[in-house]
């Protein structure tokens, strides 16, 4: 599979999205929306898509909280951002809120994943474990 290159950007955003950027705003942003783009497709795009079905934007507390994806049985946070130490615990922290606010008996979450589109890595993990994980290293701090 070869990269895309910025047309292909270029055309799936005009295609698809209510894009906000205009004239050399938008020229000015195109690098880095191919690269997130490019990441994607070599990296995530293959087990993102073995997750399926995929639902965006889901609602998970009305009109408050929102999970950017939801793949399967798998809540996926996408981050496109520079990440440190810090935002990385900013989005675990993030995803486990999302984890304890889904109270629906319909979605069953299994498993949880973090999309870094930077750097075009998944982090995909399931549920039990990176709670017990995540329980373990609570303890060991007191």
């Amino acid at each position: 599979m070869t990269a895309p290159t910025k047309a292909d950007c270029r055309n799936a955003l005009a295609r698809d999205l209510e894009w906000p950027f205009q004239g050399g705003t938008f020229a000015a942003a195109l690098p880095l929306i191919h690269d997130l783009f490019a990441a994607y497709q070599r990296h995530a795009r293959g087990q993102l898509r073995r997750l399926t079905p995929v639902v965006g934007a889901v609602e998970l507390v009305p009109k408050q909280a929102y999970t950017d994806l939801i793949a399967g049985r798998t809540l996926v946070e996408i981050k496109t951002g520079h990440m440190d130490v810090d935002s990385i615990i900013g989005a675990i922290d993030q995803v486990l809120r999302y984890v304890l606010l889904d109270t629906t008996e319909t979605r069953q979450l299994t498993h949880i994943a973090i999309y870094l589109a930077r750097a075009g890595l998944l982090y995909h993990q399931p549920l039990p474990s990176w709670l017990a994980d995540l329980s373990d290293e609570a303890s060991s701090l007191t």
